[in-house]
């Protein structure tokens, strides 16, 4: 019988013009739960959910499996005047993982890091900026620096 709910769970979606789970928004605050939701709609959906300024994409982009689709845009987002979308985009940055053995792994070309590296040094550099950004700037651009020392170049 869980085939038959299915299909009738199915019909009720289309039928009363349910989206997607890539259309709804993102409401939760469970690290877990943002994992997965940044799995399921991948780097791609939340960039375009993040250039809308949905913060809960903002916070879910700390969750994904490919660190380097989201940086400069994590950078971009922090370095704004959003007093809820800046901190969001610096905290999520700090979650993310930057192995240089993954990047290696994945190969991964240096350039989305260096675009990176540059829009977190830009911040850091920005005296305009809060300061706790213009500090987590400096964490990401160190962090940066070092995943393109130990990663090989082209």
């Amino acid at each position: 019988m869980p085939s038959v709910r299915f299909a009738v769970q199915a019909t009720l979606f289309v039928v009363l013009g349910i989206g997607s789970a890539q259309d709804a928004p993102i409401s939760v605050g469970d690290p877990l739960e943002l994992r997965r939701v940044a799995r399921s709609i991948g780097e791609a959906g939340l960039l375009a959910r993040m250039a809308q300024g949905e913060v809960q994409a903002i916070r879910a982009a700390g969750h994904v499996d490919a660190p380097e689709a989201v940086l400069a845009r994590l950078a971009e987002i922090a370095g704004g005047d959003d007093p809820v979308a800046a901190p969001a985009a610096a905290s999520a940055a700090l979650r993310l993982e930057l192995d240089p053995l993954d990047i290696e792994a994945r190969e991964v070309l240096p350039e989305p890091l260096r675009e990176a590296r540059a829009g977190w040094a830009r911040l850091e550099a920005d005296e305009t900026a809060r300061a706790d950004l213009r500090r987590v700037a400096g964490i990401m651009r160190g962090r940066l620096d070092a995943a393109l020392l130990e990663t090989p170049s082209e």
